[in-house]
């Protein structure tokens, strides 16, 4: 999920800010990563990739995006945060959504790949939103698939869908 590099980015700052805390720190200890040798950045990638490894089995990929998401929202406070992702949200399902109209109707070709940029952004916002509640993006996923799962014990079906308990 996460490309190689940003690993080892993430194991250099770590790095960097446990250096900061120590009384004599070596001036090798305080290289930021972009300028380490390709060896050096060679091994804290591999520091990272061991590191995700071992949190894999308690560590869902998405709570790495969700800090992600955060560390790149640009506003501050609430009610901000609150608008500009329930915004950014419905603006960029709208792209998607205009992208598949002139497909269907305008006999444009349905280019996967601007379609995938753009639920990248939805997923996104949908995230930045998420994070303004304070929720874990994974607990919703987790929530709806258990909401499915009681709704639709055996898949789908149209008659489950017209009569459905609404929980």
């Amino acid at each position: 999920m996460i490309d190689r590099d940003r690993l080892g980015e993430f194991v250099r700052m770590a790095w960097i800010e446990w250096a900061h805390e120590q009384p004599d720190p070596k001036p090798s200890w305080l290289v930021p990563y972009q300028d380490l040798s390709e060896a050096d950045k060679e091994a804290d990638r591999r520091i990272g990739e061991f590191v995700m490894n071992v949190l894999d089995k308690n560590y869902h990929p998405l709570d790495l995006y969700q800090t992600e998401v955060r560390r790149t929202t640009g506003t501050v406070g609430f009610s901000d945060t609150l608008v500009m992702a329930s915004m950014g949200l419905a603006g960029e399902t709208g792209e998607v959504i205009d992208h598949i109209k002139k497909y269907l109707f305008h006999a444009h070709n349905l280019d996967q790949e601007k379609l995938v940029k753009e639920l990248g952004d939805v997923a996104w916002y949908l995230t930045a939103l998420c994070n303004v509640i304070g929720v874990p993006f994974k607990e919703v996923i987790e929530k709806n698939v258990e909401k499915l799962q009681k709704r639709y014990p055996d898949g789908f079906s149209s008659e489950r869908s017209k009569n459905r308990e609404e929980h």
